[in-house]
């Protein structure tokens, strides 16, 4: 939780330093160059996302989608996750589609997608 909280800060840095008398071109390599970085190190993690409350989710950004307790994915994680992480899509009750072949098409900053090892509603810990 604590790597993935400094990621997120880390990310918000990150846009924060768009300054206005910054070449766009630059802009776009400084943020990739940094995105890969952040990449690389967050593959190196294992995270087992069925051991977060649903409050440290939505910390990181999920978002309940329905009452069947649907977290749809922060887009900031989403392009983090490896290509073979397999999801699915609750707003069209699709099962098992992977990383790599989902769209980036977003819903209130998140992913039309869900985690699979979050199907099952799970329950709120203390």
């Amino acid at each position: 939780m604590e790597t993935l909280l400094g990621y997120m800060g880390y990310m918000a840095q990150i846009t924060a330093m768009m300054y206005s008398s910054w070449d766009a071109d630059f802009l776009k390599k400084e943020l990739f160059d940094n995105i890969s970085k952040i990449k690389e190190q967050f593959l190196k993690e294992k995270i087992d996302y069925t051991k977060l409350s649903v409050g440290d989710l939505g910390q990181l950004g999920f978002k309940l989608w329905d009452e069947r307790k649907d977290m749809l994915i922060p887009m900031w994680l989403f392009r983090l996750l490896p290509d073979e992480t397999p999801l699915y899509c609750p707003l069209t009750n699709d099962d098992l589609i992977l990383r790599k072949d989902a769209d980036d098409d977003s819903r209130f900053g998140c992913s039309a997608f869900a985690l699979m090892e979050l199907k099952q509603p799970f329950k709120e810990k203390d």
